[in-house]
């Protein structure tokens, strides 16, 4: 089954590479400003929802290599959020209590991430293939990111609804439209109908309703709010090749962290992904608001400090300065 790599790259929207964000050697276990992961989860505190089909990749495989894969998706199957769309994630079990508990609490850890790797990571959902702690083109591509995972989420919802559509008996197709419109006060719990008590089974037919498609085929089984994501995700992918200065500078909202004798750390769109910079740097950056045209000019007769287009280009893609017509 098509990855959404795949996806991407059929709507031509082929994925950035992140070269700074590395799963195996993980990037955020000496982390800047005293943020690191804990190693035994890393980033993977987190439990995410897995569509129908998508369960059933795994536990219809027969690759032994996807074997503590199985087993971490069969005790999912006897706990809680076991329904006809997939495997759905508790409410608890994925949200932040309002503590820093992401990539530090251990109790976090996804059950699917096993032997310091994740067991099920050809058929993972979006959540996860969409999510990196640094950007190479910072706030540009995290934005961008962002809206892959709005096309890949879309993908995975419209592909469930048709698998459980095409798969499921007269009952369960009832109510799932029942969920979809429902009537006013109604409460509607999606029935299992004849598949009652066979999930697993209802999960390895619904990867076998996809098996063999192209990316393209499963896209025309979508509606038309994927291909409206198409449609942005296309724009967003141009974006990242975009490396224009904006007319007018700002400086944004930067937190500064002076090491002695070091590099100053500037953090900007994001705690996970800082800039260490020449301290002469962090000091000039007032210097560098006003003109893009003749910021080079501008600082280097005022403070002797060259700063060509690339480095403002950087500054940008971090939000450390921001356009000032925005």
């Amino acid at each position: 089954m098509p990855r959404l790599e795949e996806l991407c790259e059929h709507i031509g929207a082929a994925l950035a590479v992140e070269p700074h964000a590395t799963c195996a050697d993980c990037a955020m276990l000496d982390g800047a400003c005293n943020l690191s992961f804990t190693p035994v989860a890393k980033c993977c505190t987190y439990l995410p929802t897995l569509t129908n089909f998508q369960v059933g990749d795994i536990l219809g495989s027969e690759d032994p290599e996807l074997a503590s894969g199985k087993r971490s998706l069969q005790l999912r199957l006897a706990g809680q959020g076991v329904s006809p769309w997939g495997l759905i994630a508790t409410e608890t079990a994925s949200a932040d209590d309002g503590v820093r508990r992401f990539g530090v609490d251990p109790e976090l850890k996804c059950p699917h991430f096993l032997d310091g790797g994740c067991s099920i990571w050809a058929s993972r959902p979006a959540a996860c293939a969409s999510w990196f702690c640094k950007h190479d083109r910072g706030l540009v591509g995290q934005r961008h990111w962002r809206r892959v995972l709005q096309f890949g989420a879309m993908v995975e919802s419209e592909l469930a609804f048709h698998c459980a559509m095409q798969v499921g008996d007269a009952r369960m197709k009832e109510s799932l439209l029942d969920r979809l419109i429902p009537r006013p006060g109604q409460t509607t719990e999606l029935s299992w109908g004849s598949w009652q008590g066979r999930h697993a089974e209802f999960y390895v037919a619904c990867a076998a309703e996809l098996a063999g498609r192209s990316a393209g085929e499963l896209l025309d089984l979508c509606g038309p709010r994927v291909h409206l994501a198409v449609d942005i995700l296309r724009r967003s992918a141009g974006a990242l090749n975009q490396q224009s200065l904006p007319e007018a500078l700002q400086v944004g909202d930067v937190h500064r962290v002076d090491a002695k004798g070091g590099p100053v750390t500037l953090v900007g769109y994001s705690e996970y992904d800082p800039l260490e910079v020449d301290p002469r740097l962090a000091d000039a950056l007032p210097w560098l608001a006003g003109p893009s045209a003749t910021v080079t000019e501008r600082v280097e007769r005022q403070l002797g400090l060259h700063v060509d287009t690339e480095l403002i280009r950087l500054l940008l893609d971090f939000d450390i300065m921001r356009d000032a017509g925005q």
